[in-house]
């Protein structure tokens, strides 16, 4: 008999690997209502939760077998775990219905086996609850899975389970909660559906289910939560929608569905988020919309919407996010869409709206991103601008918006990115927007700005923390430029009246030249003759002169330009000698990056000759039309696949991961220790490495590296250049550069192929680097969290905990405290021969290939 509260721990020396950690709280009274709970961890991943009851009940023996079955055919073992041998394997471990809440706190551990029993006050006792998510199963569900009658929650989530639902899961009437989500399942759903009137919550997200929505489904009255995003199904919605009026959840995201939203919807009063995002609907939003006070999230974007936004959508003030992109809505917005005092996120891109902006719409200042580029929007920015102080992402680009910007843009301390691109704005820029600290991305082209960027923008642009394109504004220019062309003006004016018109007239003319001249940056063929011919003993480059003909010819006159950056454009173009497909970088007059840096990569190119680099094709040295002619790297940037920026969906395996970083340490090892003299790249990141399309690496954009004459394990002081999130801190603070640098952009690349996250992370508005995350994550011992979860698991544990030692040892504060190159190829080779056995260990990868042509920023900078 137990007489006081029990809090202890039993390891089980006969099962290997196993912990079981009992805790019960009872008195001598209440005997016969005693209940344990049970968690059950073991290195199999599966977790059951249960209590101790009373001896006298006794599991029902249908459901004994079934479950069984079931664990035979999805190869759980449970006569390690469940005493599933028993004839009573619920006896040990059972819940009362009254302690369901406490399970429910468990449901967010990943990757177990969760089973509840119930007694239900009688002797027999009933499995009520299965969850088995994010397992590896596969197969199909088994037929014995019928005999479970009394099952109220069942969650199958993220394996890898196939075929068509069976005819009897839709009889399980006891039924509440039924999560299918992240399998193969294909086929339909039943109209047998209708037995399942208990149903609260449906997710079948992310299979392969087609076909209509059964009739019989919109009268299952007690549904609050329905989820079918990404699968196939068609068809329209019925106006017998409107009965399903308990619905809080409805997400229809990436299917087929077609036709216009039913007027019944006015009826689903407790709906709280509505995605019908990616379909084929049309028509117009029912004015009867406004009827859903509770409305938190509305995504209609990616359809054939058109038609005016009503001033019933006002209604909605709890809307946080409402994305309306990418439909054929017009007209302009309505005043009162200033009601929606709490709205988040607003996306009204590519539509026909037009139209002034209301003053009202200023002030929604919980917005954090508002985007409304590619519409017909005009009128100028008022003051009120300045309200949303909140913002992080502001775009107005490919609009009519004219006038100046108000100086209260630069209240928005918060912004991270802001268009303007492609409007007529004029005038000259506020030196207000050099108080936006965290600006990022600034884009200005293709207006008509006039004057000088101000200060404290150029800084940040030239410390790497600011990305700033301003193409197509002719009149804008630099302040060291413009101040030399305002004096030169202040000049004529006094020279016009103290000096006859001769005199004046001869000053102009020579002012003119003096300015023409200046204005074209120009290399001698000698400054590139000398690094074109080879810097090293013996070494003859093979680099070929283009003339700009040559360039005109070979980029069908500059007509598909494939990135922009520091430099000016890059084009893509095809070598008329041999048909090869090449990259061609163009030095222009508004260039950022001046004729040193562009010297500096023909140089260091022209030196390197290594298969983890990108190749210089050849050059051009016309007065005025200076260019770089590259290999064309078809596979885009790693950037680009890490983020799922680019045309190809395939993941990315653990060993390529690992195969990647080995190419980009073996690339910077030959920088650091085989090249005499040493050079260091100080610009390493994932939009600098290039892929081809059997995932090769290929280190990319040189304008930035820096010689060293005494070795790369010197110290040179320059002033600090790179990228945000990538920069050395100790560089940064001293101003001293060594190959240590590269050492620590490279771990955070690493990090970032591990984790497959950016090197920055947004987070409730600040931007966090990735390193600062994971570490307190490995310090818990959360690797499984830390892995790319697109890798589903696929990866050898080992492998990984290595990969990150090796990450977090390249990025010490001190750079004295870090590895060097040569030892991070060492032990990453070591990584590799964990995850594969030494003799199918190679460094080409045939598995995977990537089709597409965009590629952006990484030649341009």
């Amino acid at each position: 008999m137990i007489t006081q509260s029990i809090d202890q721990l039993l390891i089980c020396s006969d099962l290997p690997n196993m912990e079981i950690f009992i805790k019960c709280s009872s008195s001598l009274n209440i005997i016969p209502r005693l209940f344990f709970f049970v968690f059950i961890c073991c290195s199999s991943s599966l977790f059951f939760y249960g209590g101790i009851a009373a001896t006298e009940n006794k599991t029902d023996p249908i459901e004994v077998e079934a479950l069984g079955a079931i664990f035979r055919n999805w190869k759980i073992d449970g006569e390690k775990t469940w005493n599933i041998n028993s004839t009573n394997p619920c006896i040990d471990y059972v819940v009362n219905d009254s302690n369901d809440e406490t399970i429910d706190d468990f449901s967010s551990s990943r990757g177990k086996l969760e089973i509840l029993c119930s007694c239900d006050n009688t002797t027999i006792c009933n499995i009520i609850r299965l969850s088995a998510w994010d397992l590896k199963l596969s197969g199909t569900i088994p037929n014995e899975l019928e005999n479970l009658t009394k099952l109220v929650y069942m969650d199958l989530d993220d394996n890898s389970l196939t075929g068509e639902l069976p005819d009897f899961l839709w009889t399980l009437t006891e039924m509440e909660t039924m999560t299918l989500s992240g399998n193969d399942f294909d086929g339909s759903i039943s109209p047998e559906i209708r037995n399942m009137k208990n149903i609260k919550k449906l997710e079948l997200e992310r299979n392969q289910f087609s076909g209509n929505i059964p009739n019989s489904f919109w009268n299952l009255t007690n549904l609050e939560t329905f989820s079918i995003k990404s699968n196939n199904f068609n068809g329209s919605l019925p106006q017998d929608i409107g009965n399903l009026k308990n619905l809080i959840d409805l997400d229809l995201y990436d299917n087929s569905f077609e036709g216009s939203i039913p007027l019944s919807i006015e009826n689903l009063i407790n709906l709280e988020n509505l995605n019908f995002e990616d379909n084929l609907f049309e028509g117009s939003i029912p004015s009867s919309i406004g009827y859903l006070i509770d409305l938190e999230e509305l995504y209609l974007s990616n359809n054939n919407f058109e038609g005016e936004i009503l001033n019933s959508l006002g209604n909605l003030t709890k809307l946080r996010i409402l994305d309306l992109e990418d439909n054929s809505f017009q007209g302009s917005i309505p005043s009162s869409i200033g009601n929606l005092v709490d709205l988040e996120e607003l996306r009204l891109s590519s539509n026909k709206f037009g139209g002034n902006i209301p003053l009202s719409f200023w002030n929604l200042t919980n917005l954090e991103g508002l985007w409304i580029s590619n519409n017909n929007f005009s009128g100028f920015l008022p003051e009120e601008i300045g309200n949303l102080k909140n913002l992080n992402t502001l775009d107005l680009s490919i609009n009519n918006f004219g006038g100046s910007l108000p100086k209260q843009i630069g209240n928005m301390a918060k912004l991270l990115e802001l268009d303007l691109s492609k409007n007529n704005f004029s005038s000259s820029l506020p030196e207000e927007i050099g108080n936006l600290t965290k600006l990022e991305e600034l884009d200005i082209s293709e207006n008509n700005f006039t004057g000088s960027i101000p200060n404290n923008l150029i800084q940040r642009q030239s410390l790497g923390l600011l990305n700033i394109s301003f193409e197509g504004n002719p009149e804008l220019c630099f302040d060291n430029l413009c101040g030399k062309s305002s004096s030169n003006k202040t000049t004529i004016i006094i020279i016009t009246v103290i000096c006859s018109t001769i005199v004046v007239f001869s000053v102009i003319i020579f002012i003119a030249w003096k300015v023409k001249r200046n204005s074209r940056i120009t290399l001698s063929k000698e400054q590139l003759d000398g690094p074109l011919q080879g810097m090293v003993p013996g070494i003859h480059t093979s680099n070929k002169e283009f003339t700009y003909l040559d360039l005109v010819t070979m980029t069908g006159n500059f007509n598909k330009i494939i990135g922009k950056g520091g430099f000016g454009n890059v084009y893509y173009g095809i070598d008329q000698r041999n048909g090869s497909e090449v990259a061609v970088k163009v030095l222009s007059d508004s260039s950022i990056q001046g004729s040193k840096e562009f010297q500096m990569e023909a140089q260091i190119l022209s030196r390197i000759h290594h298969k983890n680099f990108v190749s210089l094709v050849g050059y051009c040295t016309e007065t005025g039309h200076l260019a770089l002619v590259y290999e064309y790297m078809k596979g885009g940037s790693l950037q680009q696949l890490i983020s799922g920026q680019s045309n190809n969906s395939t993941t990315i395996s653990w060993r390529d991961r690992m195969r990647m970083g080995l190419e980009i340490a073996q690339g910077l090892n030959y920088l650091h220790q085989e090249c005499q003299p040493a050079i260091v790249h100080r610009d390493i990141k994932t939009t600098n490495i290039l892929l081809s399309q059997k995932f090769e690496v290929k280190i990319a954009d040189f304008g930035l590296s820096k010689i060293f004459e005494n070795g790369a394990n010197t110290s040179m002081s320059t002033i600090v250049m790179g990228t945000f999130g990538y920069i050395d801190p100790e560089y940064h603070k001293t101003q001293k550069l060594n190959e240590k640098s590269d050492v620590y952009s490279f771990g955070i690349v690493l990090i970032e192929l591990i984790t497959g996250q950016p090197a920055v992370i947004n987070h409730a508005g600040e931007r966090i680097p990735i390193a600062t995350l994971v570490e307190p994550m490995i310090e818990r011992g959360e690797i499984d969290e830390i892995i790319d979860p697109k890798l589903n698991g696929e990866y050898n544990i080992i492998s990984a905990r290595k990969a990150l030692e090796i990450a977090f040892a390249c990025i010490p504060q001190k750079s004295n405290e870090r590895l060097s190159m040569f030892d991070v190829v060492k032990q990453l080779k070591e990584c590799l021969e964990i995850e594969i056995p030494q003799e199918s260990l190679t460094i080409k990868s045939t598995d995977t290939y990537i089709y597409y042509e965009d590629v952006t920023a990484p030649f341009a900078r």
